[in-house]
């Protein structure tokens, strides 16, 4: 019987602290060390070698959330053949940069201001939700967007003192940023 060929590692060590744990399979060699979030409707895998280390502030609640952990090996990639990958790669998506959103002002009293901006055309969704996951304001449900600088206006005249979060997903990325309600 062939064993089956190990499927190659991410990075040797892999840390997630940003308060959004990307969809999909993570693999390191070693550790994967997260104090991130997984948000409602995703699955999350944590493959690593050695250690998972789920560090205070790690949540995965919700909705439809799936996590998993799994103490496994994986191939790690030769330094040189990660950087023959690279130099075959269109200079375009070299270039491209991630979906990135600010939340201001926060704290806030009534209303917040989400930009964002796209490097290519993309169909976006945001919506807050409490800490419990569940959504309390839809903001856009899968808009065809152009690349470019946007800016949502957000009326939170009806919420109540509380941290919430802020959910921006496109087919560029999923980002989350914390949004906290003082009256």
């Amino acid at each position: 019987m062939q064993e089956a060929p190990l499927e190659a590692c991410d990075d040797i060590n892999l840390t997630f602290n940003q308060s959004f744990i990307p969809e999909g399979i993570h693999r390191a060699g070693n550790m994967i060390e997260s104090a991130g979030t997984i948000s409602e409707n995703t699955s999350v895998t944590f493959i690593a070698g050695q250690q998972i280390r789920l560090l205070p502030g790690f949540q995965a609640g919700g909705n439809q959330v799936t996590f998993r952990a799994y103490i496994e090996d994986c191939e790690e990639v030769p330094e040189a053949a990660v950087k023959a990958d690279l130099s075959e790669a269109p200079l375009i998506s070299a270039l491209r940069q991630p979906v990135q959103l600010s939340v201001f002002p926060n704290p806030v009293r009534s209303q917040v201001n989400l930009q964002y901006e796209l490097t290519g055309v993309t169909e976006v969704s945001i919506y807050i939700t409490d800490l419990n996951g569940k959504i309390v304001k839809q903001i856009a449900a899968q808009q065809a967007k152009e690349p470019g600088m946007y800016t949502n206006q957000v009326d939170l005249h009806d919420f109540t003192d509380g941290i919430y979060v802020v959910h921006l997903i496109s087919n560029e990325g999923r980002l989350s940023q914390k949004l906290s309600v003082i009256k």
